[in-house]
């Protein structure tokens, strides 16, 4: 049975890719993945023409003057990779080696794990910010950690103001961060054309239009910190509905401009138009009001900003006046002047009686004052 199980092991390290740190001519390299199941390391090496062996158990003993590069790669499968380097990994037979790279699943390093690597161009290469901290705290200086840069890459989108801030970080076509960068930290760029804020990688807008985003990202490991590039976001003007739920309070008089909209929102500026005519500005009141209108019909609208467009008209609504009441010609009606005169020609007229029937009603009425 344990003959089988080396058996599989053997199989799973043969069909291991091993790689080799871009930019680094080596004429061996060495690799390692652990298998907590089988109870084994399988170590396995390779020449520059293909030829290499397979070597089951942790040690370095079969290391020579050519071996330049040790390798762990990352295995996806039931067996997971080396997790730890204990004190005497690298004592020994290490003096020749270049170049280590770390697989992602390390989280253990013992001081002195590298202590025989001591040729003069020797570098670990620390695929996260994590396996970094733990090489320098194993005791090797920060200037033996390979570094490999990123690539950021700046686009460009367009979205719609929505009422919100706007996440950087979720606008996919904005930039494409290299899969290997740190955190990113995003900044407001001079050269647009809208107004805002960008904090934490979210923006706050106070004016839409044209804005460069700026992008940089921290070290991670051996990955250096990425550069500062700049994308374009356009952020276009939303849209809002008409005010809706209004209702009126009358005139108390006639020909008074008591009259008010009622059920807006407090202190929100507004316009609006009576009878069809021009727009006019007004900031509503604490109460959600706007106040000192006459008798008519008018529609409520928001104005045109920096973040919207004017928005449709509200539905129409009717600020009435007191219905006048009918003059007393008997007890003080003039035909010549004075209120009775004045409360018959307004009655005449909402009547629709024409001029000549007036001037009829003006002769009855005169003469039954005189007699």
């Amino acid at each position: 049975m344990r003959v089988g199980k080396v058996c599989v092991a053997l199989v799973f390290a043969v069909m291991l890719l091993v790689q080799v740190f871009p930019g680094r001519a080596a004429a061996y390299t060495y690799s390692s993945t652990y298998y907590p199941r089988l109870g084994y390391v399988i170590n396995h090496y390779q020449d520059k023409a293909g030829n290499g062996g397979v070597v089951v158990g942790f040690n370095l003993n079969h290391l020579n003057d050519d071996v330049t590069v040790v390798d762990f790669p990352f295995l996806e499968s039931l067996y997971l990779p080396l997790r730890a380097l204990d004190a005497t990994a690298f004592a020994t037979n290490s003096e020749n080696l270049q170049l280590i790279t770390l697989p992602d699943t390390i989280v253990e390093i013992q001081p002195g794990a590298f202590s025989g690597c001591t040729h003069p161009d020797f570098e670990v290469f620390a695929p996260t910010q994590a396996i970094y901290d733990l090489i320098v705290a194993a005791g090797l200086p920060p200037d033996r950690i390979a570094t490999a840069p990123v690539v950021n890459t700046p686009g460009s989108t367009t979205v719609a103001y929505d009422g919100t801030t706007i996440d950087l970080v979720a606008l996919s076509e904005l930039f494409t961060v290299d899969p290997h960068a740190g955190a990113p930290s995003y900044s407001l760029e001079a050269g647009g054309t809208g107004a805002g804020t960008v904090s934490t990688g979210t923006l706050t807008i106070t004016k839409t239009g044209e804005f460069v985003i700026g992008l940089v990202t921290a070290q991670n490991g051996s990955y250096e910190a990425g550069a500062l590039v700049r994308a374009t976001l356009t952020v276009e003007k939303g849209t809002r509905s008409a005010p809706a739920g209004l209702s009126v309070a009358d005139a108390a008089n006639l020909g008074g401009t008591d009259g008010k909209i009622i059920g807006l929102a407090a202190d929100t500026a507004y316009e609006y138009r009576k009878d069809g005519g021009s727009y006019t500005l007004a900031v509503s009141n604490a109460a959600g009001e706007i106040t000192g209108l006459a008798a008519g019909s008018y529609v409520v609208r928001f104005p045109a900003n920096d973040l919207y467009p004017a928005s449709p008209d509200s539905v129409a609504t009717v600020i009435a006046e007191p219905f006048p009441a009918p003059p007393d010609v008997a007890t003080g009606g003039s035909l010549t002047g004075g209120a009775g005169t004045a409360g018959l020609a307004l009655w005449i007229g909402l009547l629709g009686i024409g001029a000549p029937g007036m001037a009829g009603c003006a002769r009855t009425l005169a003469r039954r004052k005189s007699q």
